[in-house]
């Protein structure tokens, strides 16, 4: 069986052809400044089956409808979303406390690129999203409402670093 990233197949089961949809993708999606029903659709409309949260403070008072206690049934019963919480994916409090102190972006990128994605436990959670993305959309979660200044948006750059093949689609 061939692949053709063309093909129909994925999307009419009925489709008569030999080849087989083949895409790896991964989302990013930051919850703020959007409200509840604004990020539920966001995700629905991307195909998102489930939500990476990579936020060091999931449960953060600051986090309205998206903490973590109340986010998992959230997307479940609005768009039947799973959830998970990906810690070692977050940036340690230090260096963020530090980023919203001095907005040196280029220094944040460095030391999250040495603290975090170099790390193994980040190279293990990577990996592991990036096998579950030939069968699964999920959308990597954080506040920021736009991807230029966020580390979820560094954790999908160096994910696409393993594997080029990855498509990175931002939700914005």
């Amino acid at each position: 069986m061939s692949t053709n990233r063309g093909c129909t197949k994925e999307i009419n089961p009925r489709c008569r052809c030999d080849t087989v949809l083949v895409s790896r993708r991964i989302a990013t999606v930051g919850f703020g400044q959007k409200g509840a029903e604004r990020f539920v659709r966001l995700l629905r409309d991307a195909g998102v089956a489930t939500v990476v949260d990579t936020r060091r403070r999931p449960d953060s008072p600051d986090s309205g409808y998206a903490r973590q206690r109340d986010l998992p049934s959230l997307l479940r019963s609005a768009a039947d979303i799973g959830y998970e919480h990906r810690s070692e994916l977050a940036p340690p409090s230090s260096l963020f406390d530090r980023y919203t102190r001095d907005e040196d972006w280029a220094a944040y990128v460095r030391d999250f690129e040495e603290l975090v994605l170099a790390s193994p436990d980040a190279k293990r959670a990577m990996t592991d999203l990036l096998a579950r993305s030939d069968n699964e959309m999920m959308a990597l979660l954080c506040l920021e409402p736009t991807p230029q200044r966020c580390h979820r948006r560094l954790v999908a750059e160096r994910m696409q670093e393993f594997d080029a093949s990855l498509e990175l689609i931002h939700l914005v």
